[in-house]
């Protein structure tokens, strides 16, 4: 997996939503490895995922349709939490535009 670090410091706020979550549990891709969604917004989404990302890191975060769709769609987001629960580590991804 390749991150970059990002240019500016990344404020960590879990309780400072303002987006509504739904929970998403399809594949997504982030930089090319198949993780586990856990749930998406309109500004970014979280996967469930081991590997060692950090706050800031930035990222490529690919949402496949159903397989053999064109409904693929691929953004660059910024690590904004990691935060270990009893499903997994779970990652939040603000997306980048």
């Amino acid at each position: 997996m390749f991150a970059i670090r990002a240019d500016r410091p990344v404020l960590v706020q879990q309780e400072d939503r303002r987006a509504v979550r739904t929970p998403y549990s399809e594949v997504v891709l982030v930089d090319g490895a198949p993780m586990t969604g856990h749930n998406i917004s309109a500004s970014g989404i979280s996967v469930l995922l081991s590997p060692s990302l950090t706050p800031g890191d930035i990222v490529r975060v690919t949402l496949a349709g159903a397989p053999g769709s064109v409904d693929e769609v691929a953004s660059q987001a910024r690590v904004s939490r990691i935060e270990s629960r009893p499903e997994g580590i779970v990652v939040g991804l603000q997306f980048i535009e």
